[in-house]
Order: structure tokens, then sequence, then C-alpha cells
């Protein structure tokens, strides 16, 4: 019998090699295969799905490359035509008008001719930049994101700025209108389907939003520091729109012993110097007193009585010359109001209490001025407005009908005055005394010391407030 077989020994695939000396690439006999991977990091599936790329095809690549941005532009530029703010040209209307007469679908595949365009580039270029790591030595991972970086550049430039700058000079659209439009007609099925299927998608009946409360408004228009949304008179403006709504007709009326009246027995020229010594346009017609009320006299119903040629003597018949007068009670709201002047086109109201006495006027520019501020014309006095004027070191001189909310805002307090039941510091010496004052009588509110200046008959005119130390004591001390 012979010598038994000796097994052959197979060498591991991943074993070195155990004898010889190493192989000569130069050798043709020599086993052939890649070269090894470059070091770092890398995406192998990436590498064998692109390959290696011969240089007749990178040239064919490039230009490939270069034709699809070139396209991208010009779907861009087109879309920017059609569908932009900027004019299109005086040669590409037609095409333009076409393409916006199609209305979404046709701007659908204008944005997929140009994300198909960029795709393709991107596409082309991948092998490229693997072939040319492989080449360098450079990781492939690197090379794609230099490569993802240069095509965001030269989308930017080929695909934003240039074509909204020809679009803004209305240059070159005719071209890329009529380079693209088959590309466009033949994506407009796969464009018209995507728009359904968004419409679609925006007609599912979604649940109500939570509305914004005026307080979330107001929360947002006088935030602090970084949540501030506006700026200071923004915010001002936004309050008084909120609040607006909140005031009513007593806080901003004209007090009855301020109204201009034309009493029904008044001659032409007696009507005539009235308005030219008040300046108002719109005068209330009373008969025997403020209570009576019969009708509003326009001052421009007066100017064909007041020719050279006028007929009368100076009598006139005043209840069928005067208008309508609206009456409104004191605690309307301002939003209501002003509803109810513009529907009746009127700009003034009488204000009468619940036993039909009148208490003001109110008029349009009373509302506007609680939104805007005071609005003052030419006919307007300067000192006529009533104002909270230093006098001395912690003292000042007020206007007994300055309101009490610009009143404490001038000395820097923070009071409530909506449980009030008056609205002027003439309002509050009154409420305090507990009887009509007299000159030099005193009365104190927290830290305030509130003097009687000037009166006229009943009414308080002018006061003095000198400012103290805080304390909560409010009363009334005579002479």
């Amino acid at each position: 019998m012979g010598a038994p077989r000796r097994p052959r020994s197979v060498p591991c695939r991943d074993s070195p090699r155990p004898h010889g000396p190493p192989l000569d690439p130069s050798d043709s006999t020599a086993p052939q295969g890649r070269p090894p991977p470059a070091a770092g990091w890398s995406i192998p599936a990436l590498t064998v799905l692109l390959g290696d790329v011969a240089p007749a095809g990178a040239a064919v690549r490039v230009a490939g490359i270069v034709v699809l941005l070139l396209l991208a532009g010009a779907a861009a530029l087109a879309e920017a035509a059609a569908f932009g703010n900027a004019p299109a040209g005086k040669d590409a209307p037609a095409r333009a008008g076409a393409l916006r007469a199609r209305g979404r679908p046709s701007l659908v595949a204008l944005l997929l001719l140009n994300a198909l365009a960029l795709a393709g580039a991107g596409l082309l270029a991948a092998p490229l930049a693997t072939a040319g790591a492989r080449a360098t030595g450079v990781a492939t991972a690197p090379a794609l994101i230099v490569l993802a970086v240069l095509l965001a550049v030269a989308w930017l430039a080929l695909g934003v700025a240039v074509p909204r700058a020809l679009a803004a000079r209305g240059a070159g659209a005719h071209a890329a209108l009529a380079a693209i439009a088959p590309l466009v007609r033949a994506l407009r099925p796969l464009a018209t389907a995507l728009a359904g299927a968004l419409d679609r998608v925006h007609a599912r009946p979604r649940p109500p939003a939570e509305p914004i409360s005026a307080d979330d408004v107001r929360s947002m228009a006088g935030g602090n520091g970084d949540d501030e949304l506006y700026g200071e008179e923004e915010a001002a403006l936004i309050h008084s729109i909120l609040e607006f709504g909140e005031t009513t007709v007593r806080e901003v009326m004209v007090g009855r012993v301020d109204i201009v009246a034309l009493p029904i027995t008044a001659t032409l020229d007696d009507a005539l110097g009235l308005v030219r010594q008040s300046g108002h346009s719109r005068l209330p017609l009373y008969a025997g007193d403020l209570d009576e009320i019969r009708g509003i006299v326009h001052a421009k119903d007066l100017l064909p009585l007041a020719g050279p040629d006028r007929k009368t003597n100076g009598d006139v018949d005043w209840q069928t010359l005067a208008r309508r007068a609206r009456f409104v009670p004191p605690g309307r709201n301002l939003d209501d109001l002003l509803s109810d002047l513009r529907l009746h086109r009127t700009h003034i109201a009488i204000v009468v209490d619940e036993y039909g006495g009148t208490l003001g006027l109110v008029s349009l520019e009373d509302l506007l001025e609680e939104v805007v501020g005071e609005i003052r014309d030419e006919l307007d006095e300067p000192d006529d407005e009533p104002r909270l004027v230093p006098a001395g070191p912690d003292t000042f001189s007020a206007d007994a009908r300055l309101h009490l909310d610009d009143f404490f805002e001038g000395l820097g307090m923070k009071v409530d005055t909506d449980a009030f039941g008056f609205e002027t510091v003439g309002g509050l010496v009154f409420h305090l005394a507990g009887a009509v004052p007299d000159e030099g009588d005193e009365v104190t509110f927290q830290n305030l010391l509130i003097r009687v200046e000037t009166l006229d008959a009943n009414r308080i005119r002018e006061v003095r407030v000198q400012v103290g130390p805080a304390t909560p004591d409010a009363g009334h001390r005579g002479q």
C-alpha cells in the first residue's frame, strides 16, 4: 500500500501570504483587483454603485451638469417672469400670460423641473467626485460634501440670484420660456396630480384654531424686555384700540357746561357770530334750556342764507333748517356709538341721563382721539386743553376738567379709576369734599393735598396739588 495521501491545505482568504517575496505590480501574473480604499471613513456601497469614470465619460458628465444647471436657471427665470412681481419683458407677455393662466399646475411644473434638473446635476457630479477622491487619495465622503457645497453655490447663483436679476430687468424671459415650454407641457400631468393632492390635503377639515383674546394681544403689546414685540408707539396704539370698546361715552363727552349751543330765538347774525366765535361747524339747537334739544344746525347750511342777495331779514325757521339730533346714554360703549354714527351719517350726538336731561355732547372727533390721541386743528387754542403744570417743588397746578387717568399718570401714580363715579379732577374734589367747596378748601387723596384755587359759580376751575409722603388717608379740610 502506498503512503497515505496528505490533505491539501487551503490558505484562508484573509490570512497573510506565508512565504514568498512580495508581488511586483508590474508582473502580469500578479492578481489584479481594485486598489485598497483610501485612509479614513468612506461610503463603500456608493463607491461600488458609481464606479470609475473614464475621461470621455467625465467630459460628457461635466457638459450634462452645465446643461442641467442652465435648465434649472431657465425654470427659475420662467417662474419669476410668469408668477413673480417683476415684469416679464416686452417679448414674453404671451408665454408668461399662458403659464399664469394655467395657474397652480404650471407653477408646480416649473418647480418640479427645477428640482429634477438639480437632482440630475447632483447624480452626474457624484461619480466625478468619487473618482477624483480615489485618484488623489482623499476619502469619498468629504469629497461628496465638497461637491454638495459647490452645487449649492451654483444653484444659488444660477437658480436664484441671476434669474431674479434678469426677471427684474425683463431680460431673457422669452428665451427661457421658449426653451422649457416642451418640458413644462410634459410635466404638467404630474404637476396637476401633485397640485390636486395638495389641494385635497389643504381641504381637509381642521380643528378650529383657538381664538386670540384681547388679553393675549394686550400681553404681547405690553411685554417687557425680549418679549416685547412692538415699539412704544405701536404698543400704545394697540392698547388704545383694545380699550376703545371698553370705554363709555361718559368718559369722553364734553360736559353740559362746556356745550356751545344755539337758542331757537337767535337771529341769523347771532348764529354766524356764534360760529365765528366758537369755531364749531355744528351747533345744538335748543328751546328754553339745554334739556330741550331740538336738532343740530350745520354751519354750511347757513352759507346760502348769508350771501349778499339773502332774502331774510335775520329771522330763520331754525326748526326746519336743523337736522335731527341723535341721543345716547352715558354708559354706551364707544364702538357701538361709532357704528351708530356711521349708520346715520352724523358726527355728533347728545348725551342724556335716565331722566332725559342733557349731560353733555360727544362728537366723532372725540371718538377718534381715544385711539390716535389729541387731534388739533388751526382753530384750536393752545391753552384751551386741560393740563397739569408744575408750579414748584412737588407742586402742580391742574385744570379741574383734566381726566383722572391723565392726572394720575402725570403725577406718576397708578390708581384704578374704573370704580369711580366721576371722570375729572373736579369730580374727585367734589366727591372728597361731599359738598360744593369754597376757594381755599383742601382735600386729601392718598399722598396728595388738593387745594381749590378758582371757582366759577359752583364749578371748580383750577386746583393746586401738593405731593407729599405716601398716606392712605383721604378727607376734606375747610379753611
